[in-house]
């Protein structure tokens, strides 16, 4: 079978341009086809970066060595069904959605392909993303490589077990929308202090951002960081006694537990659906 493509997307949503933008930007000799209903989606791509649209999700499946799924959860095993018989060369198949076990994705592939479940996450979309990966029967080390190295191009990749995917799901795949709301309280606490929104705002994403990158480039742990600006006696004491008062690390530890159970719920469900509960 011809395979002519290096990487083919089938849904180019958020995730499949962000994807996609980072893997052509960090390589732009890299073939790369795509296919999306909405034809308004794939044409920029066509054009600013010499991708190539096909007509049809088997087409990218059949022509392609890796193929990124990113569709819907609820989309994922119909569309894998769809793809049975197109699947000769026996690609590497990754999804980027939420709750899909790989039992469920490979049966409803029929053993055609090997797959790859993935947990990225929004900071994708600047380059600045988390993935976690957990891969399925059959993945050797250099199926691994390569689902790596195309996610690699929008961040950071790790893997993981499957059963480790709701815990990262509960931190960082959902913890950009804690920091947006962290960033929410900011605003809203600095304007209550005399402050313009539109100073607020600046100063309170400037902070975090400052303050994600300090405990990046840092070989102190956060807990040293903190402690390092928190003169006693001084305004940064009073707010995290304000702060420990509160439960704050109780709330945080509390609502990724709520995420995670939610993130077995839908993986149940699903595999209910397949027949592999």
């Amino acid at each position: 079978m011809n395979v002519a493509y290096n990487v083919g997307f089938i849904g180019v949503g958020n995730m499949g341009e962000a994807i996609v933008r980072g893997l052509k930007r960090r390589s732009p000799e890299v073939r790369v086809a795509l296919f999306d209903p909405d034809l308004a989606k794939t044409a920029p791509l066509v054009e600013a970066l010499g991708c190539v649209a096909l007509s049809n999700a088997r087409a990218v499946a059949a022509a392609s060595e890796v193929i990124v799924l990113a569709v819907k959860p609820g989309g994922i095993t119909p569309l894998l069904r769809e793809l049975r018989g197109a699947l000769g060369h026996r690609p590497t198949i990754v999804s980027v959605a939420a709750g899909v076990s790989l039992a469920a994705m490979e049966h409803a592939v029929g053993g055609e392909a090997v797959i790859v479940r993935s947990m990225p996450n929004t900071p994708c979309l600047v380059g600045r993303g988390v993935t976690a990966i957990a891969v399925g029967q059959g993945a050797d080390e250099g199926r691994a490589a390569a689902i790596r190295d195309v996610l690699s191009a929008v961040g950071m990749v790790v893997d993981v077990a499957e059963s480790q995917l709701d815990a990262v799901t509960a931190l960082s795949g959902s913890g950009p929308a804690y920091v947006f709301r962290f960033i929410e309280g900011l605003i809203t606490g600095g304007v209550a202090l005399g402050l313009d929104r539109e100073l607020a705002t600046q100063l309170a994403i400037a902070t975090v951002g400052g303050a994600a990158a300090l405990a990046e480039e840092s070989d102190d742990a956060p807990d040293v960081l903190r402690a390092r600006v928190t003169s006693p006696g001084g305004t940064t004491a009073a707010a995290i006694r304000s702060f420990d008062a509160q439960g704050l690390v109780a709330m945080v530890t509390t609502a990724m537990a709520a995420a995670a159970a939610r993130s077995v719920e839908m993986t149940a469900q699903f595999s209910a659906l397949e027949g592999d509960a």
